[in-house]
């Protein structure tokens, strides 16, 4: 009878799930999934959508468009990267132009065209849309040397992937693990036209694209449907090709995919688009350089990669430039302040596999204030108590003694601090540097005691005694803080880059 039971309640657990999934989704969706998995392909062919391309193998870096562009527009808001108003390689597409680019690369010209001179569009159309049959000059500039190539356009087939992210929060920046965790919405969408995939839409006109009375076709998007219901019918998921590079952990509770299938029209021709979602929090690994710590700037970087370049291209696509904006007004770091985002696209090396790359940069500066006021400006204080003692009769040995010991143990309690806010380091941060010459001059007027209180005895050492007392009133605290400040300059002046803003004054060019 326990079996019995068992059996029926299983049943009927697997009558609500189906339910469930029907409920979800229209009944057209539903019917055009349960078939598309017995659709047959020719095993020949490919199962991906592949695009043809002419031109030389590479792509532009791009930035978002200067001004607020909104989300739903289909025009090309991006703009080329430039340096001195010329184009800038970013990656490479082919193994053969990779031999020949490099990231960075500035592009001069192309036929002797001056590109500095001319629009983003007249540069598409040179350098995206040139004559396949023509040998091209091509002048580069790189590590400030001038690079002439003779090379004809290439044509090669490959699977396109455009790729949406979306940065919603930074939930944990630990510097100590160097690892990074946030949220984010990542997107990617194959496009199947009808004159390569004839059986796909045929199936779309019977279940999701109709006919209609006036000979056109009506489309029904399918929405949100479950990644397992997805796979388990064969449906294209493009999200599946694209990972994060050192990824720590994914949190597969506060992580969701989804597909949808829309289908389109494109002239005359029609597609099915499937596009996949994924939203989650992710870990990932991060380099930080705290030499400058606690007046640093950092980038955190996401970065996205793709397979070989030989079987496929992640590029962003243009609305993902048009989200920036949204993001920085949204995010908010405890402990930073959001100075920029930029999206580059790259190349990763491994093993001789070229692999495509998408970089999301998020430019932080540290949130200094905390610092000063909570440590610098109490060791200074310090300090200034602990020189006092010089002020004492010599004779008050003990007394000053006492004063500089104390000063002393209460500058070991605050490198305690420190030393919980970043990583055991091979190298000194500014911190440490003002630290350990804290510990000098907290050392300093308990020496300096001593001595005094030892040449005292000595009338034939009281002018020098003398002297060493009023220099020690003098320059004592006034020389700790031109050392501070020139402890500033040059660490500055090592790592500009990752210095805030607001010290720029300090660096020696």
């Amino acid at each position: 009878m326990k079996i019995i039971n068992f059996f029926i309640y299983f049943v009927i657990l697997i009558l609500l799930s189906i339910a469930r999934i029907n409920a979800s989704i229209p009944f057209q969706c539903y019917d055009f999934v349960e078939q598309y998995k017995n659709l047959k392909f020719d095993k020949f062919s490919m199962q991906t959508p592949l695009d043809t391309f002419e031109d030389f193998g590479f792509a532009f870096n791009m930035d978002p468009p200067e001004k607020d562009i909104s989300l739903y527009t289909e025009d090309l808001t991006s703009k080329i990267r430039r340096s001195n108003n010329y184009p800038v390689i970013a990656n490479a597409w082919t193994y053969k132009s990779y031999d020949l680019f490099r990231k960075g690369d500035i592009l001069i010209s192309v036929d002797d065209v001056d590109l500095s001179k001319m629009s983003d569009q007249e540069i598409f159309d040179v350098v995206f849309y040139p004559d396949i049959n023509k040998e091209s000059q091509i002048i580069l500039l790189r590590d400030n040397k001038e690079i002439k190539l003779k090379i004809k356009p290439q044509k090669y087939e490959i699977a396109w992937y455009g790729v949406d992210f979306s940065l919603e929060s930074i939930k944990e920046i630990d510097v100590i693990n160097s690892s990074v965790t946030f949220s984010a919405y990542i997107g990617s969408d194959l496009s199947y036209y009808e004159s390569a995939y004839p059986q796909i839409i045929d199936l779309a006109k019977k279940t999701i694209m109709p006919l209609q009375d006036d000979g056109t076709y009506a489309g029904t998007p399918c929405i949100g449907l479950n990644y397992d219901y997805s796979k388990e019918n064969r449906i294209p998921n493009p999200i599946e090709i694209i990972g994060f590079e050192n990824l720590i952990e994914e949190n597969k509770n506060l992580t969701e995919e989804l597909v949808d299938i829309s289908p389109h029209k494109d002239g005359d021709d029609k597609l099915i688009k499937f596009t996949g979602n994924s939203i989650g929090t992710w870990e990932i690994k991060n380099d930080f350089n705290l030499s400058s710590f606690p007046f640093d700037k950092q980038i955190i970087k996401i970065s996205i990669i793709g397979e070989d370049i030989e079987d496929s291209i992640l590029d962003y696509n243009d609305s993902a430039y048009r989200l920036i904006d949204y993001s920085k007004d949204k995010i908010s770091i405890p402990g930073w302040e959001l100075e920029n985002i930029k999206l580059n696209n790259s190349n990763l090396i491994l093993r001789d596999i070229i692999f495509s790359k998408l970089e999301y940069e998020i430019h932080i500066e540290r949130e200094y204030f905390y610092y000063i006021f909570k440590i610098i400006l109490p060791i200074i204080l310090i300090l200034f108590i602990c020189w006092s003692s010089v002020w004492l009769n010599r004779k008050e040995v003990e007394s000053k003694l006492t004063i500089t010991i104390v000063c002393l143990l209460s500058l070991i309690a605050y490198n305690f601090v420190i030393d919980n806010e970043i990583p055991k380091l091979n190298y000194l941060t500014i911190m440490d540097w003002i630290i350990l010459l804290s510990y000098l001059y907290a050392a300093a007027p308990n020496i300096l005691a001593i001595i005094s209180y030892q040449l005292g005895l000595n009338s034939k050492q009281r002018v020098l005694n003398s002297k060493i007392d009023q220099y020690s009133k003098r320059y004592g605290i006034f020389s700790y803080l031109m050392f501070v400040l020139i402890i500033i300059i040059i660490s500055v002046s090592n790592v500009p880059e990752n210095t805030i803003d607001a010290l720029s004054w300090a660096m020696v060019r």
